[in-house]
């Protein structure tokens, strides 16, 4: 019965490791050179806009629109303020703010990584018990 859950366990973790896989897969396919410029999916009228019940599709596309200007202009924005800060510096504190930065992406991609493993042991654990009690009797 052990080795039952115990295989049932490892038939649950290829299965949630093979969707992964194919999702990262789907995730990084790059759109072909035939292939048309699509929308954002997540294009969408944020508040309090998205309150309007009565918004045309035409008012809706032209604040989307507006709403990407805004976003381009403030990361421009925030574009030239980098710079401008990085010529103040001197060559000993970008290299520091560079290894801080590196350090800080480190740091981040370790905790997606422990977020990930979590999130994988816990619907494996799930699997687990849903497999454990649908089993029959003996």
């Amino acid at each position: 019965m052990v080795t039952r859950k115990w295989l049932a366990g490892l038939a649950a973790m290829a299965m949630l490791s093979a969707g992964v896989m194919l999702a990262r897969a789907d995730g990084d396919a790059k759109p072909g050179a035939g292939d048309a410029p699509k929308e954002h999916k997540g294009a969408r009228v944020d508040l309090p806009f998205s309150l309007l019940t009565d918004l045309t599709d035409d008012q809706k596309t032209k604040i989307i629109a507006i709403h990407k200007t805004e976003l381009d202009a403030v990361r421009k924005l925030q574009e030239q303020e980098k710079t401008d800060i990085m010529a103040l510096l001197t060559d000993d504190q970008k290299k520091e703010l560079a290894d801080a930065e590196a350090k800080q992406a480190e740091l981040k991609k370790a905790d997606a990584e422990a977020r990930r493993a979590k999130e994988m042991a816990e619907k494996a654990e799930k699997l687990r018990q849903e497999a454990a009690t649908t089993q029959p009797a003996k």
